[in-house]
């Protein structure tokens, strides 16, 4: 049998759990995955749950109570699908979210000579 105090504690840390679903559900991780990981499980994973798919996998996911719409786009740095959502402040300007990127690791650029020659210099030290 529980005692009274073991049961206000059980309660608070009920309490203390919501508190900390809530503020996660306002700042989602923005969980970053290789593009070749997007096929595996990855939903649960991360403690997500797939609403709704379709033959490339899920475009819908919910997560700490929003729902994330899957995207996906390509340019300089390559292929990615992420999952986003509107932060809907009503403010009318749209700021969107990120729960998770599954891209690849895009390409470095080379150092600008000026960088190299500053790290140059510093290797003569």
């Amino acid at each position: 049998m529980s005692s009274p105090n073991q049961l206000t504690s059980d309660v608070v840390l009920f309490e203390i759990l919501q508190c900390l679903k809530a503020i996660a559900g306002h700042n989602p991780p923005e969980y970053q995955r290789p593009l070749r990981d997007y096929a595996s499980n990855w939903p649960a994973t991360i403690g997500a749950r797939v609403l709704k798919s379709d033959v490339n996998g899920p475009t819908h996911v919910q997560w700490a109570g929003h729902i994330y719409t899957r995207r996906s786009g390509a340019g300089k740095y390559g292929s990615a699908i992420w999952y986003s959502r509107s932060k809907g402040d009503g403010s009318g300007n749209a700021e969107y979210l990120r729960l998770i990127t599954s891209k690849d690791p895009a390409m470095a650029e080379p150092l600008d000579n000026r960088v190299v020659e500053a790290l140059e210099r510093k290797k003569k030290r």
